[in-house]
């Protein structure tokens, strides 16, 4: 017993070790200073399973996606810190401006105490006043509008940073799902070289429907030369049926003049025989006009036949309308209107031009007084300008860093939408396909031997027809081979209440592939049973055999069965 207990605490010692070993290499192929080489040498020391070196390189892969995310959080959190440092800047240089701005209106207030001047000028230190007054409030909202620039760059940056830890939550989600993906790609790529061997039969079909396009065309043009000889013909034979029209009005004449002429009975069998032959030439100009009127119907046709294939060849031209003569007068009469008018708005125009240089004359001479006095007033001016210029120059810097990390999410997105519509293209192509192999993948089917009773023994192997069909899915049962190429899946159960052996056969096509024997050496109820996976290709067949002297049972109670279906299709 103590042995045992000794042994046991062995056994667990060594197993906790190894664990503890285990979850020390795990932690030190976190650490970026151990090597690859040491941890698998350990690993292999420890007799790790061969599967676990892919572990280690994914799990360093990891590593490296979470130090490069930790670089980037450092470096927002380094860019956040400068923008709310040069904010307090900004703060504290706006206070300055506020301090000096007071000053300069203490010095004013010190300037209207210390010296008295008269109506004039205290109306020129007013307007001083207002324009300086005018520019500090210029400044003050540049100061608020410069604020609000970089409390909306403040908002964009949070903005565009949560929109990448979405983008990185979304790729982490992509990352996941590319195994299936790829599985499913390759699905979809199978079923796109399909599609493609297709296109290639409708490419070649085009091409012989562009063939036949042309051959169309180049009987469309002889059509066009027999339509233009035609036409001719047609001519010709308008112009024959005048003459014969002329040439009836002067037979019509001839027999009014021989009617009035030739009243005596002496000359009425020449009459008759002439106006017989007349009848005859009238009858043969009526066969000629309906002949040439059958044929202008049909070409008549055949214009219409062509017309209808030029429009269908030429698909349709449509011309511009062209603009009238009374249209073009009224836009002329339009334009000299308004030419008009731009000519009285000029002189108008340059009538308050003169007006106003008059004024800005008389400003002039009244400013030369006043701009002794701005000079100090610019001089301080200026200096808050630069005090502005170096502010908008930091703001530049940072409108910058912000676009160049909005063009990243707007890549990034644009990466993430292309991804998508792969993706969904995807999802179509596999829908497509499972819908079109979903009802030829399913096939199953399990039949019953008989109701009778026992079935041999025979003097020869006999084929066993499974009579009772329990279940047949895609109807592949009772047929005489294989609906499609694939790996199916067999098995069967012979029962006998007898002493004695039974078994059985199974053959592909001709071939045998298993017997299955037992001995049932006690008597009463015994059954056998066995199973196989063969790959069959379409038009195959599988079915058992028994072999002679050999006998089995079934009833109602369905001791022998056969039962199979596909597994998957090849």
């Amino acid at each position: 017993m103590h042995k045992l207990l000794d042994s046991g605490v062995a056994a667990g010692f060594e197993s906790s070790m190894k664990s503890a070993a285990r979850f020390l290499l795990l932690f030190l192929s976190l650490s970026p200073q151990v090597s690859q080489g040491k941890v698998e040498d350990a690993l292999i020391g420890l007799g790790a399973p061969p599967g676990l070196p892919v572990l280690w390189d994914e799990l360093q892969g990891l590593n490296e996606l979470v130090l490069s995310l930790k670089a980037e959080e450092v470096e927002r959190r380094q860019t956040l810190r400068s923008l709310e440092s040069r904010l307090r800047d900004r703060e504290a240089e706006a206070e300055r401006q506020g301090r000096s701005l007071d000053g300069l209106e203490e010095a004013v207030v010190q300037q209207r105490e210390a010296m008295e001047w008269t109506e004039a000028d205290r109306r020129l230190l007013t307007e001083l006043n207002s324009d300086l007054r005018m520019k500090v409030e210029q400044l003050e909202e540049q100061s608020r509008a410069q604020a609000a620039e970089l409390w909306s760059l403040g908002s964009r940056l949070n903005l565009s940073e949560s929109k990448v830890d979405d983008l990185k939550k979304k790729n982490t989600a992509l990352a996941a799902e590319l195994p299936f993906l790829q599985t499913r790609l390759r699905a979809s790529e199978s079923t796109l070289e399909q599609l493609r061997r297709k296109n290639a039969v409708l490419a070649a079909r085009l091409c012989n429907s562009e063939s036949l396009m042309e051959e169309l065309r180049m009987q469309v043009s002889d059509l066009q030369s027999r339509l233009d000889d035609l036409e001719e013909k047609l001519n010709r034979s308008a112009e024959r049926h005048q003459l014969r029209e002329t040439q009836l009005k002067e037979a019509d004449r001839h027999l009014d003049e021989l009617k009035r002429q030739n009243t005596a009975a002496r000359n009425w069998s020449s009459l008759e025989d002439s106006l017989s032959t007349v009848m005859t030439q009238l009858l043969q100009l009526e066969t000629n006009t309906t002949e040439q009127s059958t044929e202008l119907m049909k070409l008549e046709r055949k214009l219409n036949s062509t017309e209808s294939l030029q429009i269908k060849l030429n698909n349709g031209t449509v011309q511009k309308p062209v603009p009238s003569p009374v249209v073009q007068s009224a836009d002329l009469l339009l334009m000299e209107s308004r030419l008009r008018e731009q000519h009285s708005n000029t002189t108008e125009l340059f009538e308050r031009l003169s007006v106003s240089e008059k004024h800005l004359e008389d400003l002039k001479t009244d400013n030369s007084a006043l701009e002794l006095r701005l000079n100090v007033s610019e001089i301080l001016l200026e200096d808050v300008k630069a005090g502005n210029t170096a502010r908008g120059a930091e703001v530049e810097d940072v409108t910058l860093r912000l676009d160049f990390t909005e063009q990243q999410v707007d890549e990034l997105r644009i990466q993430s939408t292309a991804v998508s519509f792969r993706l969904n293209e995807i999802d179509k192509h596999l829908q497509q396909v499972t819908i079109t192999d979903s009802d030829k993948l399913k096939v199953a089917f399990s039949a019953g031997l008989t109701d009778s009773g026992s079935i041999g023994p025979f003097d020869e192997e006999t084929a066993l027809i499974f009579s009772k069909t329990i279940t047949n899915i895609g109807q592949a049962y009772n047929q005489s081979a294989a609906p499609m190429r694939g790996i199916y899946y067999f098995s069967f159960t012979a029962a006998d209440y007898l002493k004695g052996y039974m078994g059985l056969y199974l053959y592909r096509n001709n071939q045998p592939i298993i017997f299955n024997l037992d001995l049932n050496n006690h008597g009463g109820y015994a059954s056998t049973s066995n199973s196989v996976a063969l790959q069959l290709e379409e038009g195959d067949g599988v079915h058992l055999r028994l072999p002679a002297s050999y006998r089995l049972y079934d009833d109602s109670r369905n001791f022998s069965v056969f039962s199979g279906f596909l597994l998957f299709p090849l």
